[in-house]
């Protein structure tokens, strides 16, 4: 099954299809057998196990929508009191049984109508209270539904010959059929609920019990995710638990032993980010997200690292170890004050020292040098002709490569004309010394340009290894070009053209350690690597990756 999205408010509505796997000259290939308009995209979408129907829910409905796999016809919509946020269909020889969870936790049951089994109907639902929890806890709980086929391989790995209290209790869940649910209090318990006569006529003699009730913080939190493969996976925080189930549901404390679990739910976490701040040697890395806060991590032997959360804009500095907050209000960095500046990055300044290049809303560029009282701050424009329309750092990717032959430029200027310049800061000596001491401040010059010929540039990113990718909206779609830091009479300096019908969302440079460039091409659901190919007399690409 797919899902079909559009990149604008006014394009058509969204879609679901399905695909079907077929030989056509005996090769495979996919065949769309059906196509049905949404509203919204669907938020989930379950098979039932004999693959003759799909259940969906969507984010403008509360219902749940059944449609028939072979013709794509809704069947029915269910509709719900509350959003849908789990779904599962039951393994079983009438496998038209579903099981909806709703935001509040409440779990519900769908049997067909006896005289209409292509339709649902609801049987039984279960909430906090009817789980028979005494006093329960009054934070939000979850309720996960348990695979029968991998609890009950789990059981079968239980000898039979054991008879005791532990082994007996599986003994009966297996010899029952009962159905068993796992609801996360608020307080970290589980309590394991049991359904029982699933698989009995009439449907009306349904039985639901409490099996047990583990203590206090058995999980850290209620989490949203919870998967059962005998290691038990829950997320957030992302955790893994070996379970023991003649242990578990015998309630016993050695029922789940925590292996491993991962780094904590951070306030923020659901706030979309808005962009990636890196340090040159890719050691640090801020993230800003739209919400304002940022976020400070480093690079460790164990992964990534969280510095420091902040309340602002952000510069990360020193491998991720240190960093500075900048105030977008007043536009204030520490105790200086800066013109309104719009992108902050940093550069190699000196052994163990790095400067801080901010560009500014009128495309000034600011030279931030030293920490403290001995800070010094030279904001001016570009020694050019006319203004720039595009200001962009150079993206370090090849800063840590040590080739003496390569200069690293650290700015890229766009005329409006298209005529690429490269920058480099330099101290220029100024006038006015005192007691024969003459002072220096940092400048820039251009040490190399490319006449393009594009105009209107949607985006454009520089490498360190001195290659401009640029891209451009045409008729036909979005134009990507590719171009060297030289030009002659005898070549342009366009190494690559390409037009992909897809919109380019994002474009990343990286470099092997011969300097040879991979060129990241993002599209909305999908990347494209180019890859420069051995050193020829012509530049050449080639599309090596399609992720």
């Amino acid at each position: 099954v797919g899902i079909r999205k559009c990149s604008t408010p006014s394009a058509l509505p969204k879609s679901t299809f399905t695909l079907t796997l077929i030989l056509d000259n005996n090769q495979p290939t996919w065949s769309q057998k059906w196509i049905a308009q949404l509203r919204s995209s669907p938020s989930l979408v379950r098979f039932a196990p004999s693959l003759m129907y799909i259940a969906t829910t969507r984010s403008d409905t509360n219902a749940v929508t059944l449609y028939s796999t072979t013709s794509g016809k809704q069947i029915q919509a269910i509709p719900h009191p509350r959003p849908v946020i789990r779904l599962n269909w039951r393994h079983s020889s009438d496998n038209l049984i579903l099981y909806t969870v709703t935001s509040d936790s409440t779990l519900r049951v769908f049997f067909p109508v006896l005289d209409s089994p292509q339709h649902l109907q609801l049987h039984a639902s279960i909430d906090l209270f009817a789980a028979s929890i005494p006093t329960p806890d009054p934070r939000p709980s979850t309720v996960f539904v348990v695979d029968r086929e991998v609890i009950g391989r789990a059981f079968d790995n239980i000898s039979a010959e054991q008879d005791n209290a532990r082994t007996r209790r599986i003994q009966e869940i297996k010899q029952e059929g009962w159905d068993l649910f796992l609801r996360v209090l608020g307080d970290g318990s589980v309590v394991v609920t049991a359904l029982a006569n699933v698989d009995r006529k009439p449907p009306t003699l349904l039985k639901q019990f409490t099996l047990q009730q583990s203590p206090p913080s058995t999980l850290p939190e209620a989490p949203s995710f919870l998967y059962s493969i005998v290691t038990l996976v829950t997320s957030s925080p992302l955790a893994s638990y070996e379970l023991s189930p003649a242990a578990f549901f015998d309630a016993q404390q050695d029922g789940l032993k925590l292996l491993v679990t991962g780094p904590k739910r951070m306030p923020d976490e659901n706030s979309e980010i808005e962009r990636f701040i890196r340090t040159p040697e890719g050691e640090g890395l801020g993230i800003i997200r739209k919400n304002g806060n940022g976020q400070v991590w480093k690079v460790t032997d164990d992964g990534l690292e969280l510095v420091q959360t902040t309340k602002s804009d952000l510069i990360v500095l020193n491998k991720g170890c240190e960093f500075e907050e900048y105030d977008t209000e007043k536009q204030m960095l520490g105790d200086v004050k800066l013109p309104k500046v719009t992108s902050f990055f940093t550069m190699p300044d000196g052994p163990g020292h790095e400067s801080i290049i901010g560009i500014t809303d009128d495309l000034s560029v600011a030279h931030i040098r030293g920490k403290g009282r001995d800070r010094r701050v030279v904001c001016e424009p570009l020694p050019m002709v006319e203004r720039p329309a595009i200001i962009l750092p150079v993206d370090p990717m090849a800063w840590g490569l040590h080739h003496p032959w390569a200069e690293h430029d650290v700015l890229l200027s766009v005329s409006q004309a298209g005529e690429l310049a490269f920058w480099i800061p330099e101290d220029s000596v100024v006038s006015g010394a005192v007691n024969g001491n003459s002072k220096r401040k940092p400048a820039w010059r251009c040490t190399g340009t490319v006449k393009t010929g594009r105009t209107s540039i949607k985006t454009a990113r520089c490498s360190s290894a001195k290659k401009t990718a640029l891209v451009v909206s045409i008729p036909e779609g979005d134009e990507l070009t590719i171009w060297d830091s030289k030009e002659s009479e005898f070549a342009s300096g366009m190494e690559y053209q390409g037009i992909f019908s897809e919109p380019i969302r994002d474009l990343d440079w990286t470099s092997t350690p011969d300097m040879q460039s991979i060129l990241a091409v993002g599209f909305d659901h999908h990347v494209d690597l180019l890859c420069q190919q051995r050193m020829t007399y012509f530049g050449s690409w080639n599309q090596r990756q399609h992720l």
